[in-house]
């Protein structure tokens, strides 16, 4: 009856009843469990049916956001929030009236992405959530740091709609389709052989975070992302899914020059899925003899799994004939032993883009002949895996232009022509980190930004046809992320030739470049970017005066140089939540602002130039194809251009394009400064 045996009841006899006691005690235990689940059962209700309440009625087409929540109608749903609350309604634009839209895909992939994303703001759909902006790309990985990688698998997404953040993700318009059925796709093995690791290595976050910078920069791939997974929380062991979205394989660029004179380049970035570029030239001018130009290339990318390239390049036209031939292998990432590059150009070209060079005087000679031969190799003495760690790097190079025919030249004239045969060596310290951000001039694709410190010292030989100088010369960058504040980076340069001790042709200056983190207004979004600069050409013998390059946009020189520029560029860009059929949209304000001091051929003064204007640009990041950009700019009278408003339509490459400088070495130029 009370659950003892005869061993217990023989021990009650002997203890006084201690089974019983025992018994009653188990029993009060019971009861208190029960009481206490009635009131948590009943409380609720209670405490509920106390509480104010607003009703909220959503139709199948309503979407209500409250407390960070998504609440998506079923029919008529009702919703009961406190009293008082805020909330907002919005419209489900992928929803209609009578049910979902009959495209199945659509509907599982907008269904996946109302549960697990932001919503929709504004009728458009944010289809995946975003990488953190400004952060370092090493973080992203090191909680794995010492686990072993048990599989690696690979997973592509859909071009126009897809996303590298949310697989399931697939094109729900008949644009999307069409692109996505007549696009060949990357072979997997082809990105396989990109990766700078393989089953059983041990996890590195500096090696994973490299590798997933290096996929993003091929130009085949327009984004991608690497993910590894615990196989359990006591396990040692990972699993990494390579995910990557293609650009569309062919592409095209056009430039109609005059209405008689236009440009064609068709290419495919990736022929037949195998990361190969092929493209062809044809160029018509009217004008010409003759009219008709033709040409091709051919970029075969990681020879033999080497991260290695080679490339072939021929052109003849009515102005120009060259052949080029590359080979090239970077310095990828920083455990990168060894690198170099290898290029051979011969060249038969017109020489009328050369007229207003001011160091030059001509007789009646309209083309030139001449072939370059241009090599360089470098080792890391000190190759690294480790975040923030310096290493170094030596190289050397050597260059040579020879002219077979050319204009008449002599020891103080005609410079750009002499024949020259370069020598340089160098040696690079670097301690590098690099920051992922997106939204910087391009859209969704991440960018990275290397911060740290870079320093280069330069030396080597110069002979010409007359003369042979010594050059010497370094570079000096620090880049530093600044919380809540942006990055800034700071670039200084000097080089100098000398002939018999005495300096000539010193080039120096320096940059300053500022990049804000990305700031929210409503639904759009602002980078801003300035830029100021300074270069200074001193005791000028053998080389061009300075211009304003790229500084002052489309700014027409008409034959201004000078011996020193200043240059502050401010431009704000605003990124739209517009979004259609993968097409995007941003606004970008600028302003321009120069100072030439003038050289001696004119008065010496310093001379102002500026130019505002805005941008408007629309692009399809699928595509390698440039943004299209309609620029309106203001010339203020101080100006030397003859117009003072401008209206131009564009194609131009939006990305930022910010990297340390290159280990080969190479002289001190006024692009190193912009």
């Amino acid at each position: 009856m009370f659950f003892c045996d005869k061993n217990s009841i023989s021990t009650i006899n002997a203890n006084n009843g201690k089974c019983i006691n025992q018994t009653l005690f188990i029993i009060f235990a019971l009861m208190i469990r029960t009481a206490f689940i009635i009131i948590l059962i009943t409380l609720p209700n209670y405490i509920y049916a106390n509480v104010s309440r607003d009703t909220i009625r959503l139709r199948n087409t309503d979407v209500m956001e409250y407390n960070n929540i998504l609440y998506f109608g079923i029919k008529d749903s009702i919703i009961l929030i406190p009293h008082g609350s805020e909330y907002k309604l919005f419209r489900n634009r992928l929803v209609l009236e009578n049910g979902i839209k009959k495209n199945s895909k659509a509907a599982l992939a907008a269904n996946y992405i109302y549960q697990q994303y932001l919503g929709i703001l504004r009728n458009q759909l944010i289809s995946a959530t975003p990488p953190t902006d400004f952060i370092f790309a090493d973080s992203l990985f090191s909680i794995f740091d010492g686990k072993i990688i048990r599989n690696i698998r690979f997973v592509s997404v859909d071009i126009i709609d897809g996303s590298v953040y949310d697989t399931l993700i697939q094109n729900n318009t008949a644009f999307g389709n069409v692109i996505e059925k007549t696009h060949i796709s990357t072979r997997k093995k082809i990105i396989a052989q990109n990766l700078k690791f393989k089953k059983n290595d041990i996890v590195n976050s500096r090696i994973i975070a490299d590798n997933e910078r290096l996929l993003r920069n091929l130009p085949y791939i327009e984004d991608a992302k690497i993910i590894l997974t615990p196989v359990n929380y006591l396990s040692d062991s990972v699993d990494a899914t390579i995910i990557t979205k293609d650009y569309y394989h062919i592409a095209a660029n056009f430039e109609l020059l005059d209405y008689n004179y236009f440009i064609i380049n068709p290419y495919s970035v990736n022929f037949l899925g195998s990361g190969n570029h092929l493209g062809a030239i044809y160029m018509f001018n009217n004008n010409g003899n003759p009219p008709h130009g033709y040409g091709a290339n051919y970029l075969i990318n990681n020879i033999l799994h080497s991260f290695t390239s080679s490339e072939v390049k021929v052109l003849r036209t009515f102005k120009e004939e060259y052949v080029t031939s590359a080979i090239n292998k970077p310095f990828y990432t920083t455990d990168t032993r060894a690198g170099g590059n290898f290029t051979y150009t011969n060249k038969y070209t017109s020489i009328a883009n050369k007229i207003n060079l001011p160091d030059s005087s001509f007789i009646k000679t309209d083309t030139v002949q001449f072939n370059i031969f241009d090599t360089w190799a470098g080792i890391s003495l000190f190759p690294n895996t480790e975040l923030n760690k310096l290493f170094i790097n030596t190289s050397a190079a050597y260059s040579r232009t020879n002219y077979f025919e050319r204009p008449y030249i002599s020891a103080d004239s005609n410079f750009y022509f002499h024949n020259y045969n370069n020598y340089l060596t160098a040696i690079t310290l670097r301690k590098i980190a690099y920051i992922n951000a997106v939204k910087i001039l391009g859209y969704g694709t991440v960018e990275a930004i290397p911060t740290g410190v870079n320093i280069q010292l330069i030396g080597g030989v110069s002979k010409s046809t007359f003369t042979e100088r010594v050059y010497l010369g370094s570079k000096i960058e620090v880049a530093k992320l600044v919380k809540h504040t942006g990055i800034f980076s700071l670039k200084l340069s000097a080089g100098s030739y000398f002939r018999n001790h005495i300096s000539e042709d010193a080039l120096t200056g320096g940059r300053l470049l500022y990049l804000s983190p990305l700031i929210n207004i409503q639904d759009f979004e602002l980078r801003n970017i300035f830029t100021i600069s300074y270069t200074s050409l001193l005791n000028k013998k053998m080389h061009s005066e300075l211009d304003f390059g790229s500084g002052i946009r489309n700014l027409k020189q008409l034959g201004v140089y000078g011996n020193s520029i200043m240059i502050m560029r401010y431009q704000p860009v605003l990124f739209t939540p517009f979004y259609r059929a993968g097409f995007k949209f941003s606004i970008t304000p600028y302003t321009d602002i120069g100072w030439l001091c003038k050289s001696e051929f004119f008065n010496e003064n310093k001379e102002f130039y500026s130019v505002h204007g805005m941008s408007l640009s629309i692009k399809n990041e699928s595509f390698r194809a440039p943004a299209l950009s309609l620029n309106m700019a203001y010339y203020p009278p101080n100006a030397i251009n003859s117009e003072r408003f401008m209206i131009q339509l564009l194609l131009n490459d939006l990305r930022f394009n910010y990297l340390f400088p290159s280990f080969k070495p190479s002289v001190i130029s006024t692009s190193d400064f912009e």
